[in-house]
Parts: C-alpha cells; structure tokens; sequence
C-alpha cells in the first residue's frame, strides 16, 4: 500500500440492493489474499460524515452497481469523493435482476453525467 493509504479496496455499494454482495466480496477476498485490507462501511465505518475520508485514504474503489446505487446518498458521497480523489474506481455490475440487479444501460444513464466517463471510461459507456 502507497505511504498514507489505509485500505486497499473500498467497497461502495447499496444496502437496500447489495449488501448480502459486498460481504460476499470482502469475505472472498480476505480468503483468497488474507492480508488485503478492504473497507466495508457496516464493518468499519465508524461515523456517516467520514465516508469520503475513507475513499481518500483507499487504493482502489469498488462500485457495486445494483438496483437504486445511484439513488443513494452514501453512494454518491462515494463516487464523488473517488472521481474528486482520482482514485481507481473499478464497476461491478449485478446483473440478476432477482438479486438487486440492474440492467447496465440503465446504470449508465441513471449515472450523473459529471462523473460518467470517470466512472465508465472516457466514452462513458455510450456508443
């Protein structure tokens, strides 16, 4: 980890839609690479207001893209803190729409257009 980070992952996803994915995420990780450190707000947050402080002190920001992501406060705290930071932000989409899923059209246009090619890349997914 480069000098004055604290995580090297970030999850950032939706409770209403994500969560059981994100515990999912972390706890394969932690099993696969046992010293990755990786920040998952129900495990390590301590206080709402310092969501954008953890993005700025993280390697790499998973966006777990499910139903009402882009809808959510905390998510947009988030992505707005890692397009501000520059921080690598790498989508997860969750396709199974019995399962929080989304159809990834629709989280390109749900995405707000200031930070679409950060989050998309430069085309911002359009064609």
């Amino acid at each position: 980890m480069r000098k004055g980070q604290r995580w090297h992952l970030f999850v950032s996803h939706t409770w209403s839609s994500g969560q059981d994915q994100a515990h999912l995420i972390k706890r394969r990780l932690h099993t696969l690479m046992p010293g990755m450190v990786v920040f998952l707000d129900v495990d390590d947050l301590s206080h709402f207001d310092q969501l954008a402080d953890e993005i700025a002190v993280s390697e790499v920001i998973l966006l777990f893209l499910s139903r009402g992501y882009f809808s959510s406060r905390a998510c947009s705290i988030e992505y707005q803190a890692a397009a501000a930071n520059r921080r690598p932000c790498l989508p997860v989409h969750e396709a199974d729409l019995n399962h929080g899923g989304v159809l990834l059209e629709e989280c390109k246009e749900q995405c707000p257009t200031e930070v679409r090619p950060f989050i998309f890349g430069e085309s911002g997914g359009e064609q």
